[in-house]
């Protein structure tokens, strides 16, 4: 899902957070806050984008148009799915 600069300044805006000030907490320039405000760069890195969750105390799926889960456990966005282990391949052993 792509990056919404739209919603960056919503919740930017919304928290009372100057380009600048955001720029400085997360390492980056006031002008690459705007051009992702304003859609002129579309694909920031991942870790940039959960820089801006953090300073900004939201979640980062915010960011792309997934609302998080109000009652979801947090560690469940990032823990990988549950897997059934590989089934054995081979000759079943013979009963004794």
């Amino acid at each position: 899902m792509p990056f919404s600069g739209l919603k960056l300044r919503e919740v930017r805006e919304g928290a009372g957070v100057e380009r600048e000030q955001l720029a400085n907490d997360v390492g980056t320039s006031k002008q690459y806050i705007s051009h992702l405000e304003n859609g002129i760069k579309k694909n920031p890195a991942f870790d940039l984008v959960e820089k801006l969750a953090a300073v900004l105390g939201v979640d980062c799926r915010e960011f792309v148009g997934i609302e998080p889960d109000a009652g979801a456990d947090a560690s469940a966005a990032t823990d990988p799915p549950a897997v059934d282990p590989p089934k054995k391949r081979g000759r079943p052993k013979k009963p004794v």
